[in-house]
C-alpha cells in the first residue's frame, strides 16, 4: 500500500513531513512492518489474537464497573471484540 502525499503552495518540508507521519499512523503501516519482521507460525497468531481478546474483555469489565465512562466508548470496545 503506497502512501502519497502531495506538496500543496506554500507547504514547507515540516508540513508535508507531519502530514507523512500522520497518514503511515492512520493507515497501521508500523503495525503491519512490525508483525511482519519476524515469522510467526499460526498456532502462535491464533494465541496471541486470542491473549488479545481476553485482555479487551477484562478491561472492557472493568470499564463496566466505573461509573464515568462514555457509553460510546463501552459500544466500540464491544463491537472490536466481537467483530473478531
Amino acid at each position: 500500500m503506497a502512501i502519497v502525499i502531495k506538496a500543496r503552495p506554500g507547504d514547507s518540508t515540516g508540513d508535508l513531513v507531519k502530514r507523512f507521519k500522520k497518514a503511515v499512523t492512520s493507515s497501521n503501516m508500523l503495525v503491519k512492518v512490525k508483525d511482519r519482521q519476524f515469522h510467526q507460525r499460526p498456532s502462535q497468531a491464533r494465541k496471541m489474537a486470542g491473549n488479545d481478546m481476553r485482555r479487551l474483555a477484562r478491561r472492557l469489565r472493568g470499564l463496566k464497573k466505573m461509573k464515568n465512562i462514555d457509553p460510546e466508548i463501552i459500544s466500540r470496545m464491544t463491537d472490536k471484540i466481537s467483530t473478531t
